[in-house]
């Protein structure tokens, strides 16, 4: 429960009535610096996840492993709220519906990745492993119908300006959330040559709206 020296904070204010936090001699405490407490023993199992664009945009966000940690509520020695999620640009984590920057997992085998954008374009997701001894990590992109070995791979998306918080979820396995077949049975959808067509099976005068997307998750044409 101890600043140990050299180390950094931040402070969250409850209202923006003042701006001068004092800090006194009296908060300083001793024997809490030796090196039995200075330098961390062990350090669990993380990796970093990054996102980027041409244009040198670089957000991002960290995931760290740890035994018996809570995956439904906030744990302040290892959660990390981010400052802004709606910020011209930023990555996290979720938990609880909360933005994270910094987040520990048990063993849960899917984590929930929000992005935000402030111009339509082509972004890079990739992570960094060396820090990390677990299995590979697949990104379910839901919007563009792709499942990815981001462990592996990198992954370009495409993605117009706001908030994304329901379409990416770092899994821990292969999962079985995309599928081929159409939950909406009203539309068969096949190929012929290099045709692809798609007819109606119920006749509705409710209006459709397809998006035609690369396993790279480009949009290729929305009609």
């Amino acid at each position: 429960r101890h600043l140990g020296s050299t180390q950094g904070f931040f402070v969250k204010l409850k209202d923006n009535t003042s701006t001068n936090i004092p800090f006194t001699e009296t908060m300083r405490v001793g024997d809490s610096n030796g090196d039995n407490n200075f330098f961390r023993k062990s350090t669990p199992s993380y990796i970093r996840i990054n996102l980027t664009n041409k244009d040198g945009l670089f957000k991002q966000a960290v995931v760290g492993w740890v035994n018996s940690i809570s995956d439904t509520e906030l744990d302040r020695r290892f959660d990390a709220k981010v400052f802004n999620a709606s910020a011209d640009n930023a990555l996290y984590t979720l938990k609880v519906n909360q933005a994270l920057a910094i987040q520990g997992v048990s063993e849960r085998e899917e984590i929930p990745l929000g992005v935000h954008v402030s111009e339509t374009g082509h972004y890079n997701l990739n992570l960094e492993l060396e820090n990390y001894s677990g299995q590979d990590l697949y990104l379910l992109d839901k919007e563009a119908g792709a499942e990815i070995n981001l462990s592996m791979s990198n992954y370009s998306i495409y993605a117009e300006p706001g908030q994304t918080r329901d379409r990416f979820v770092l899994v821990s396995k292969p999962s079985e959330v995309l599928s081929t077949e159409l939950e909406n049975k009203d539309w068969q959808v096949y190929t012929s040559g290099k045709s692809l067509h798609l007819k109606k099976l119920i006749e509705t005068q409710e209006v459709s709206t397809f998006r035609l997307y690369t396993l790279t998750g480009g949009e290729i044409q929305t009609f």
